[in-house]
């Protein structure tokens, strides 16, 4: 049987293929478990540098708000990372009145394992919308407190679809929260 579980604002967080034998429930990613990489080791560490976002950037119409990342304003930051430790980023957005309490749970959530080395050429810019027939909001003549907080962490989960990169050896390297208000 396919099992989803959902988040409070609906997106999906799980699938898998859940198994009866016998007694035992078996339950896997869709595709199968993931195979972590074996000779990862988050000891032996080396120093890695990338680029880190440091802004972004809001277009707010009479019916949306537009988040886009802004890749031009990505600095470099050096990071530890563990031998043959797989890198990736966590983005969770959060938008609310000002004034107003941010949510317990981000509007949008994602993970990447596309992690900007020094040289590399900026990919597009991502945008998440926001309308007021699917999320209540933007509502004339209210500000709102934008909020992306970012993790670049370190796995031994290869990236892939439906990535769970906890499940392995997974430790964060950097954290920023990015806020923005918006009249």
């Amino acid at each position: 049987m396919d099992v989803n579980q959902r988040s409070m604002n609906g997106s999906i967080k799980l699938i898998a293929i859940v198994t009866l034998t016998g007694s035992r429930i078996c339950a896997e990613p869709f595709g199968g478990a993931p195979t972590p990489i074996p000779d990862a080791n988050s000891v032996e560490r080396h120093e890695v540098q990338v680029l880190a976002p440091t802004a972004f950037k809001v277009t707010r119409t009479a019916d949306a708000l537009l988040v886009v990342d802004d890749k031009d304003s990505d600095k470099p930051i050096k990071l530890l990372v563990g031998s043959r430790m797989v890198l990736g980023m966590q983005k969770e957005v959060y938008v609310y009145p000002v004034g107003g309490v941010r949510p317990a749970a981000s509007q949008r959530w994602g993970l990447s394992s596309d992690i900007r080395q020094i040289g590399s050429p900026p990919a597009g810019n991502a945008t998440s919308v926001f309308n007021g027939k699917q999320n209540g909001f933007p509502v004339a003549g209210t500000s709102y407190e934008v909020e992306i907080k970012l993790s670049i962490f370190e796995t031994n989960i290869p990236a892939q679809h439906m990535w769970s990169p906890k499940s392995g050896k997974y430790r964060v390297l950097w954290e920023k929260t990015l806020r923005r208000t918006v009249k």
